[in-house]
């Protein structure tokens, strides 16, 4: 009897659905369900398959064989989990003494449109994580493409799926092809990388065994992160003058010139088209692509279009770890001039990277920030437009933020000597508007394509073997030459049904339906709503979930949106199908990235939602963001702001719209910040989810913060208004200090002098420190002021530490600083007071960005005081503590003193040079108000060297930023001075100049200005003599001077009025006025001579016009022998001056004094009127040389 063995006890052989459930853990998904669907049975087929060998020799780094067995399980785990995040199956492995081989498939058992840049993509991770695997020795990889068989083999009961054919074999020995480490790939896996974003170079044509030909062998040098970009495919249509001037503009810049491209043009007419065709045209020219692309959800997120720029510029990819990324960032900054390691994290952070910054770096003020930034990113763009020509292209840029278009602004100026093309496409506006102007500009505004052009682009689509042109007409009529419009339309007809292949898998199109019932749409969002209508349910959902997240949206995302019913497999299957009807596009395989394939379809799928199911979707989306946010939301703060009040979550929106304007507020994108404040706002006056006390406490801060951001960006009317709104509410002292000092700042910025010193003083007596009551009060205090910056001078130690006290004595100088800024057109005696107390406080406070402001107005003081050599060193050291400071702000008004210094002493030429530098920095920093006055001193400067056409373009940009910020004072500053520069370039009606120079007049009278009065009237008297107005000569001269022994600050370019109101006087008396009596106008001549010489010992830009106007009074007293000397000499001081224009007035006044020598003197009059373009004069010229020689009848009418 046989003996029987009884199983083991414990031990029960499964069956039925708990065998078939332990097999699933064991097999693919996709292979699990092709057994449980197909009776048991594996169904082959031919098809394309990637084929992925790799083999890696391996190293015992422990004796013991369970370590051995454990790292090599670690690395087989690793690669079988790689190959399914791809796309991949693991088929096989084999593990021997002789080499490790793992056999991975792309496209089977499922379909994939990009196997190829997915095996590739994943044989560059394997290559740059092989280091977390110290036992792998070497990794060789092959690669290959082809048609293979592919399904179950085997026995039926032993049975194995797997492929066959030729590219298996290649595949196998292409991964030992070479020697050591590397990844080679054959011709038809290379083909489809071209625009997969990887680096591949040619090797040999290899003899491989089992291979009957010679094989193209390349190898895969690295992977190139692509951007998400739409690129176009075939010739465009139409578009030809548009498409040339594109492609000059690539040719000239590829030479070295860069070139600006600006498209312009409605939704659907054909940007993003054009744009592709110029990067296509780009880089087969050989130039490396740079793409940022702007969203509507986006537009006040700093930065956001650059950092996927700067993402490109740097090779970065989203799954490499933080270091990995830093370490990319710093063989960036490799080179850099002046840009030390510290500003890497500050960089890192607009990437979104959380990296600490450098102490050096992080107490910067925001404007000092982005100006150092706006230097580093063109720097890095002159770095690699040096080793390879640069396309950069913005699409959409209606929808950047503000700071983003200061950046391309800023770029796009100094762009001219690089190997860079800057594209643009946007809707039109009135962004980029400063751009108009500058060399190598091509704006294009593109408008609806003509008929034959659209029928041309019908016909592409429609893809019919014999035109139907009834159908062309029917559809031409309704298309209007909107390109996208006619794609639409058409691929509608095909999905209806009206239109399709005339035999199956055929690209020819035909009529299958009568059009007789054929509708129409009438709108680009009609047609997209019929092709969503016709879609699935499914479909329809992804494309709607899909909306919320934006126009590029990702797999993960509309999988965590998406009902739990819904499996991410579906939605993949979804996306295929709207990816093959052209609603979507696919972007990046990893993550799994989708793009609308145009913003109007996103925005009609977005419209379909019921507001409940929209709101939903919006609060999910935020979370989700959240989630992946972590521990550092700011930098998603503006999107999650979004979703949340999309959503009708006011609690979180109110969070996280505060926390997006204070970060924007912080890279002073002050617009951002304002739209964000605005925004909170809202929130609050109508939130019913928060206690009314809590929302009273939140609308006070949110108030002020708005009120100095509206401040900072320049809207005064605004930010008055919100302050005084915050002082109404405000009891605490020094919270209403600070709103005082607020007022102060825009009213002074405005031009409103008196409300400014009222609104400063009273912030700076709340503070703490008093104001001084009496003249007696004022000259004490600034004594005593005087004597601690001396006792501070040579007794530095005696400077003690402020302590606690710090905070709010660096607030009084400020408010002291803001009141100097007035003080100097408006009371001398303050000004003192305050500049030396000032001083003294920022010596104390030892603070370099206050030692900078501080004796930036000491050297202003003194040079206004006559001390023009001392107040150099002073102003020298101003820029030397805003160097030390980083204070860009500060660096800026620092140069601008140094600009009026060589003004004071006669530099004309290096005034303009420290004043356009200093210009250039103020405006990156935003501050309006030293930008106008920066901009006054650098066309003042080029209006005393003679260059009158360059001096009126500053005091009318001077004059336009004035009017923008409703800032009265710039704008009589402008109206004084342009009409002044028109009238001697012989450039408009005399009596409308004048007009102008009344208006500027009134304007500085209006806002106490008394600086600006002595301008306007000083012109006015010019101009009075020069037209030959006798009678109003002799009252402007009279004005002038009143108006000049009112203003105490010794300004060279003011006080020249005392030699225009002598110069007046001396030609009323000349010509014989009645309206001034005889003895006045020669007291005011007497009195204005004295102290225009007296202060042309100090100011060399006085000498010469003072001594011109004592030799004209002179020769109108003695005669012409004995003026002459006095006419020689004055010729012979101005001679070395850079003062054309007042050289040749002195040679025409001696002209018409000494007959004797008209013609020589006239000559040289001439020659220098004409060639600095002075009509006015050059009118005079011709005057007195069609004059009689002899002048004395005339002299001796005036002296009777």
């Amino acid at each position: 009897m046989p003996l029987r063995v009884p199983p083991a006890p414990g031990f029960v052989l499964p069956s039925g659905p708990e065998m078939v459930a332990r097999c699933s853990l064991l097999l693919h998904p996709v292979l699990f369900t092709k057994i449980t669907t197909a009776h048991q049975e594996f169904s082959g087929d031919f098809r394309d398959v990637t084929c992925f060998f790799l083999r890696f020799d391996s190293q015992r780094a422990s004796a013991r064989p369970e370590d051995f067995t454990r790292d090599l399980n670690a690395f087989y785990e690793y690669v079988q989990r790689e190959s399914a995040h791809h796309g991949g199956v693991l088929l096989m492995t084999d593990f021997t003494d002789k080499g490790n081989v793992l056999y991975v498939i792309f496209g089977a058992p499922t379909a994939l449109q990009s196997k190829e840049v997915l095996a590739c993509r994943l044989a560059c991770k394997l290559m740059r994580e092989r280091e977390s695997f110290p036992f792998v020795s070497s990794l060789q990889i092959g690669i290959a493409t082809g048609p293979a068989y592919f399904g179950d083999m085997g026995s039926p009961w032993r049975k194995g799926y797997s492929a066959l054919g030729e590219v298996v074999n290649m595949a196998a020995r292409l991964m030992t092809h070479g020697q050591g480490s590397g990844i080679h790939i054959d011709a038809q896996t290379e083909r489809k990388l071209h625009q997969g974003g990887f680096d591949t170079e040619f090797v040999e044509d290899a003899r491989l065994k089992g291979v009957s030909r010679a094989v193209p062998v390349y190898r895969l040098s690295a992977e190139v992160r692509r951007s998400l970009f739409l690129k176009g495919k075939g010739d465009i249509v139409g578009r030809q003058r548009e498409v040339e001037s594109l492609r000059q503009a690539v040719d000239e810049s590829l030479e070295g010139h860069g070139r600006i491209c600006v498209v312009s043009g409605e939704a659907g007419i054909g940007k993003s088209r054009l744009g592709a065709k110029v990067v296509e045209v780009a880089e087969t020219r050989g130039a490396h692509s740079l793409y940022g692309i702007c969203y509507s959800y986006e537009m006040f997120t700093p930065f956001f279009p650059w950092k996927e720029v700067l993402v490109q510029l740097f090779g970065l990819h989203e799954g490499d770890d933080v270091e990995t990324q830093l370490s990319q960032l710093r063989q960036g900054f490799a080179g850099l001039e002046d840009t030390g390691p510290e500003w890497i994290p500050v960089l890192a952070g607009i990437l979104g990277l959380p990296v600490e910054e450098s102490p050096l770096t992080r107490d910067l003020d925001a404007r000092r920030k982005n100006q150092k930034l706006f230097q580093i990113i063109l720097q890095l763009l002159e770095k690699v437009s040096r080793q390879t020509p640069v396309l950069l292209f913005f699409e959409d840029l209606h929808w950047a933020d503000n700071i983003s278009v200061d950046l391309i602004e800023y770029v796009a100026a100094r762009l001219s000597p690089l190997r860079v093309t800057l594209l643009v496409t946007m809707r039109p506006g009135d962004h980029l508007k400063s751009l108009k102007g500058l060399p190598g500009l091509r704006w294009l505004d593109l408008s609806s394509l003509d008929d034959e052009d659209t029928r041309a682009l019908l016909r592409l689509h429609l893809r019919m073997e014999a035109p139907d042109t009834a159908l062309e007409d029917l559809l031409l009529a309704k298309v209007q030459g909107n390109p996208f419009f006619t794609e639409s339309i058409v691929q509608g007809m095909v999905e209806k049904g009206y239109l399709g292949p005339v035999a199956p898998g055929a690209e020819r199109l035909e009529l299958k339906r009568s059009l007789q019932g054929l509708e129409l749409p009438d709108s680009i969002q009609d047609v997209v709503l019929t092709r969503i209508d016709l879609l699935t349910e499914t479909e329809k959902l992804v494309v709607r979930v899909a909306s919320v997240v934006g126009r590029i949206f990702t797999l993960e995302a509309v999988a965590a949106l998406a009902p739990g019913s819904v499996s991410p497999e579906r939605i993949r299957e979804a996306i295929d199908t709207l990816t093959r009807l052209g609603l979507i596009l696919l972007e990046l395989e990893e993550p799994f990235t989708c793009i609308f394939k145009h913003i109007v379809i996103r925005d009609v799928a977005y419209t379909t939602l019921l507001v409940s199911a929209r709101e939903d979707l919006h609060r999910r989306m935020a979370r989700f963001i959240e989630a992946r946010a972590g521990e550092n939301p700011v930098k998603s703060a503006g999107i999650l702001a979004y979703h949340s009040l999309a959503g009708n979550d006011e609690v979180k929106g109110l969070e996280y719209t505060l926390m997006a304007a204070r970060s924007a507020r912080e890279q002073y994108a002050n617009d951002d910040a304002v739209h964000h404040y605005n925004r909170a706002m809202e929130i609050l006056g109508g939130t019913v989810a928060l206690d009314p006390e809590e929302v009273l406490r939140k609308t006070h801060v949110v108030m002020k913060e708005l009120a100095e951001t509206l401040l900072n960006a320049g809207n005064y009317a605004g930010a008055i208004l919100m302050f005084e709104q915050c002082l109404a509410d405000e009891e605490q002292v020094p919270r209403r200090a600070e709103i005082h000092l607020g007022l102060g700042r825009a009213h002074q910025e405005k031009g409103e002098s008196k409300r400014a010193i009222q609104e400063l003083e009273t912030a700076l007596e709340l503070m703490g420190r008093t104001m001084p009551r009496s003249m007696a009060a004022l000259v004490l205090r600034s004594v005593l002021a005087m004597g601690l910056h001396l006792l501070y001078g040579l007794f530095p130690w005696l400077v003690r530490p402020l302590g606690a006290r710090l905070p709010l004595y660096l607030k009084q100088l400020s408010t002291l600083i803001s009141l100097i800024k007035i003080y100097y057109f408006a009371d001398i005696g303050k000004l003192t007071w305050a500049t030396l107390v000032a001083t003294t406080m920022a010596e104390r406070s030892r603070s370099e960005y206050g030692l900078s402001l501080a004796t930036s107005y000491y050297g202003s003081l003194l040079f206004g005081s006559g001390l023009v050599g001392r107040s150099g060193h002073w102003c020298q050291r101003a820029l030397e503590h805003a160097r030390r400071s980083r204070d860009t702000a500060a660096e800026g008004v620092a140069l601008s003193r140094l600009a009026t210094q060589s003004i004071f002493t006669n530099e004309q030429a290096r005034a303009t040079e420290y004043g356009e530098q200093a210009v250039s920095l103020l405006r990156q920093v935003g501050d309006m108000w030293e930008v106008q006055t920066g901009l006054m001193m650098l066309a003042t400067s080029q209006f005393l060297a003679s260059r009158f056409q360059d001096a009126e373009r500053a005091y009318l940009e001077m004059g336009r930023v004035g009017v923008e910020l409703n800032a009265l004072m710039h704008q009589g500053w402008s109206h004084a001075w342009v009409p002044m520069c028109r009238y001697l370039r012989g450039d408009g009606d005399v009596g409308e100049l004048c007009a102008e120079l009344e208006e500027g007049l009134r304007i500085s009278i209006d806002v106490q200005d008394l600086a600006n009065q002595c301008a306007s009237l000083n012109h006015l008297v010019n101009v009075a003599v020069r037209e030959h107005q006798v009678e109003e000569a002799a009252l402007m001269a009279v004005r002038a001077d009143e108006a000049l022994w009112r203003y105490h600050v010794l300004v060279p370019f003011l006080q020249i009025g005392l030699v225009d109101a002598a110069e007046g006087a001396l030609f009323a008396l000349e010509q014989g006025a009645v309206s001034v009596p005889r003895e006045q106008l020669w007291a005011l001549y007497r009195r204005c001579a004295l102290k225009a010489r007296a202060l042309g010992a100090l100011y060399p830009y006085l000498r010469g016009p003072a001594l011109r106007v004592m030799a004209r009074a002179k020769a109108l007293k003695r005669g012409a022998k004995a003026a002459e000397p006095l006419f020689d000499r004055a010729l012979e001081v101005l001679e070395a001056t850079p003062n054309r224009w007042e050289t040749g007035v002195a040679y025409l006044d001696a002209a018409a004094a000494l007959p004797h020598r008209r013609t020589a003197l006239l000559a040289r009059a001439r020659g220098i009127f004409t060639a600095i373009d002075a009509q006015a004069e050059l009118r005079r010229v011709e005057r007195l040389e069609s004059s009689p020689r002899d002048t004395a009848p005339v002299l001796a009418a005036a002296l009777t």
